[in-house]
C-alpha cells in the first residue's frame, strides 16, 4: 500500500475484493464419509459380480464345448464299431465258417434222425445187451452183459444188472435190444459200479486180471482180508 493511512483504509473499504478475508477450515461430516465408503463398496461389489458372471459364462461355454467334443468322439467310435462289425460279418472267411457250421448241424440232425429210424426205441424196463470190451472181461466171461434200462434222459440210458447199477450213461447205439426179458427194475441193486466191476461180479470166474493172496498165515486167522472178502481158494503169493 502507498500513501497515507487514511487513503489506504479508504481503498480497502471501496474495494472489498482486494481485502483479505480469513479462511475458515473446512470440516467433513461423518455422514458424508459413510456415504463415500458405501459408494466405494457398492462399486467394488458390482465389479466382483460382473467378474463372477463373466467367469460363469466362460465356464458354461467351455463345458458345452467339452460335451460337444465328447459326443463327436462317441459318434465316431460308434460309427467305427459298426463299420468294423459290418466289415467282419461280410468277410468271406466268416461267411464260409457260418456255412460250414450250418452244414455240420444239418448233417448231425440227419444222423440222429437216421439212427432213430434204424434202431428201435427203448423204454424203461426193457432188457438190453451191452457189449463188453475184451480188456474188461476174462477169458471165460460172456461178450455181452444182460441188463435192464432204468432211466432215459436226453437220448442216453442208465442200465443196471442184478449186481448193481452202471455208474455211467450209455448212448443208444451202445445198447442192443433183446427178446429175453429175465430182468426187471425190481431185481437190480442200487449200488453203482464200473462196467469192469459189474462184469467181475457176474462172472463165473475171477473176471479180468488175477488176484493173489497177500496173507502170511495161509488165511487161518479171522483177521484175514481174503476171508473177509470171500476170496478163499485164491492162490497164495509165492
Amino acid at each position: 500500500m502507498t500513501g497515507t493511512l487514511e487513503e489506504d483504509m479508504l481503498d480497502m473499504l471501496l474495494d472489498p475484493l482486494t481485502t483479505s478475508t480469513p479462511t475458515t477450515p473446512e470440516y467433513r461430516n461423518d455422514e458424508d464419509i459413510e456415504v463415500q465408503v458405501l459408494n466405494t463398496e457398492t462399486i467394488d461389489l458390482e465389479g466382483t459380480q460382473k467378474k463372477i458372471e463373466l467367469l460363469e459364462d466362460n465356464t458354461a461355454q467351455k463345458l458345452d464345448n467339452l460335451i460337444k467334443t465328447t459326443r463327436n468322439i462317441l459318434d465316431i467310435e460308434s460309427d467305427t464299431d459298426e463299420y468294423i462289425e459290418e466289415l467282419v460279418s461280410n468277410h468271406p472267411a466268416v461267411t464260409r465258417r457260418k456255412i460250414a457250421a450250418h452244414n455240420l448241424k444239418c448233417q448231425a440232425d440227419r444222423m440222429v434222425t437216421r439212427g432213430k429210424g434204424i434202431l428201435p426205441p427203448l423204454k424203461v424196463g426193457d432188457n438190453v445187451l451191452v457189449s463188453i470190451p475184451s480188456v474188461d472181461r476174462g477169458r471165460g466171461d460172456a461178450a455181452n452183459l444182460l441188463s435192464v434200462v432204468m432211466e432215459e434222459k436226453d437220448g442216453k440210458f442208465r442200465i443196471a444188472t442184478k449186481e448193481g447199477t452202471l455208474n455211467t450213461w450209455l448212448e443208444r447205439n451202445s445198447l442192443a435190444a433183446t427178446k429175453y426179458c429175465s430182468l426187471t427194475t425190481t431185481d437190480v441193486q442200487s449200488n453203482e459200479y464200473s462196467l469192469r466191476e459189474l462184469v467181475r461180479l457176474g462172472s463165473v470166474g475171477t473176471g479180468q486180471g488175477y488176484r493173489r493172496c497177500t496173507c502170511r498165515t495161509n488165511c487161518t486167522s479171522k483177521k484175514c482180508t481174503c476171508r473177509k472178502n470171500d476170496m478163499m481158494g485164491v492162490p497164495p503169493r509165492q
